[in-house]
């Protein structure tokens, strides 16, 4: 069972970026921009209780997600991240359904529509080691719903998430820590949320990162007695701790990134592989 915790993987990284996207801010003008794909199918949760349960059908989720930073000042950036979901469930396929989950649709489904764009800002406080920052990101409820099939694309609610971040740049490598709170509405539970990740660089062009990242709900809450509940699907106590390993390079202004992530522990998500790439670029305007 510990061999199978480790190799089970979560989707939650892609769909709920932090980190360096909280930390640093660009330059006054500083752009940049960043396209990602990520795309995985799943026939395995953790349950509420952290244990990986099967489920009798395939769910299947793809996003294309444009996230960019502008900087309106050396301290001051703001940013956005625009995601666009592609889920979709497959016929049912097991013996004893009804006593599982009679609301649910035996049929196969699909939803395509946006996630949870979040709109916010950096602010740096500190320019020396650490460099510290405070930001405040705001999550639309700009997602769509089947209870029919148990499909959602997001969160079903508005939150805001402050937090403050911390950074240590060397010559090769670097360090952050960024820590915040999730506040939603919609009888969603508030989560603290946090993430440390160190990177090295080999010359100027290739790099690569370790990450540690976490959301701890703390408090119950539940948000609907819906069918995304078994599909596992953005549940108001979702929770997990997980490591990715990611890389990329870039020359000049052009840049690729890539990247795996890994769930140790998580409660009410899914559970399985995800790889993500994305491609990047950094100037100014």
């Amino acid at each position: 069972m510990l061999i199978q915790r480790i190799v089970a993987l979560c989707f939650v990284l892609f769909c709920f970026q932090i980190g360096s996207a909280q930390v640093w801010t660009q330059p006054a003008k500083g752009l940049y921009a960043n396209i990602g794909w990520s795309a995985y199918t799943y026939r395995n949760t953790f349950n509420a209780e952290g244990e990986i349960s099967p489920i009798m059908f395939d769910i299947t989720d793809r996003t294309v997600q444009l996230f960019a930073q502008y900087g309106i000042t050396d301290k001051l950036t703001l940013q956005a991240t625009v995601p666009y979901k592609m889920v979709g469930k497959s016929a049912y396929t097991g013996a004893s359904f009804e006593t599982m989950q009679p609301q649910l649709s035996f049929q196969p489904g699909k939803l395509n529509y946006f996630g949870n764009i979040e709109l916010g800002g950096i602010y740096k406080i500190y320019d020396e080691k650490p460099m510290l920052s405070v930001s405040l990101i705001t999550s639309l409820n700009s997602t769509d719903r089947n209870y029919i099939y148990g499909l959602q694309t997001g969160f079903n609610s508005f939150s805001i998430r402050p937090g403050i971040g911390a950074g240590w740049s060397f010559p090769k490598s670097w360090l952050q820590y960024y820590l915040g709170a999730d506040i939603r509405n919609n009888n969603y539970a508030t989560a603290v949320v946090s993430d440390i990740e160190y990177g090295f660089k080999f010359e100027d062009i290739l790099y690569v990162a370790v990450e540690g990242y976490l959301r701890n709900p703390i408090q119950s809450e539940t948000d609907c007695d819906c069918t995304t509940n078994y599909t596992a699907m953005y549940n108001s106590n979702l929770k997990y701790f997980g490591l990715a390993l990611k890389g990329g390079f870039m020359i000049k202004n052009i840049g690729i990134n890539a990247g795996i992530n890994t769930a140790l522990y998580a409660e009410n998500a899914p559970a399985q592989l995800v790889p993500s790439i994305s491609l990047q670029y950094k100037g100014k305007l």
